[in-house]
C-alpha cells in the first residue's frame, strides 16, 4: 500500500518501477529503489532512434526532497543503451539532470531558496555541505546566463 503512495508522490511512470523502499528511522533516512522492466527498449540520447535495448546498467543515487523530517535517496540502476546508428550511450532520467546528485525536485528547492537565503543557510536547511549547493546554484546560474 505505501509503495503506491510513493509510486504517486515521485510520479514513478513506466518503464520504471518501485521495487524496495527501505525505512531508516533512526537514520531518519528512506531509501527509495527503482529499476526498469527487463526487455524494456529506450530511445536513444544521441540520435533518438526508437527501441534501443539496454547494453548494461550503472547504479546511482540521487538526494530527493525529504519526505516528512526523513531524508530521501532515489536509487537506480540506470542502463546505457546499444543503438545500432551511433553507438552506446547512457539514457537520460526523467527525475534528475546529467552527472547531478540530486533529483530536479531538489534543484528546485535550492534555487528557490538561494534566492532569498545565503548558501550556507540553504545547506544548513538541507542538511548537505555548501559545496553540493553550490554546484547547483551555479549550473543554473550559468543556463540562465547563456
Amino acid at each position: 500500500m505505501y509503495e503506491d503512495l510513493f509510486r504517486k508522490a515521485l510520479n514513478i511512470d513506466d518503464p520504471w518501477q518501485l521495487t524496495k523502499i527501505d525505512f531508516n528511522p533512526d537514520g531518519k533516512r528512506i531509501d527509495i529503489y527503482l529499476d526498469f522492466a527487463h526487455g524494456t527498449k529506450f530511445e536513444c540520447p544521441a540520435c533518438n532512434k526508437p527501441g534501443c535495448s539496454a547494453y548494461d546498467t550503472k547504479e546511482r543515487v540521487w538526494r530527493h526532497l525529504n519526505f516528512f523530517q526523513y531524508k530521501a535517496y532515489l536509487h537506480c540502476k540506470v542502463p546505457r543503451i546499444e543503438c545500432t546508428e551511433c553507438g552506446i550511450h547512457r539514457i537520460e532520467i526523467p527525475w534528475a539532470r546529467k552527472r547531478s546528485g540530486f533529483t530536479l525536485l531538489m534543484d528546485a528547492l535550492i534555487v528557490t531558496m538561494s534566492q532569498c537565503m545565503t548558501i550556507s543557510e540553504v545547506a544548513e536547511q538541507i542538511c548537505e555541505h555548501d559545496t553540493r549547493v553550490w554546484r547547483v546554484v551555479d549550473y543554473y546560474v550559468k543556463e540562465a546566463r547563456s
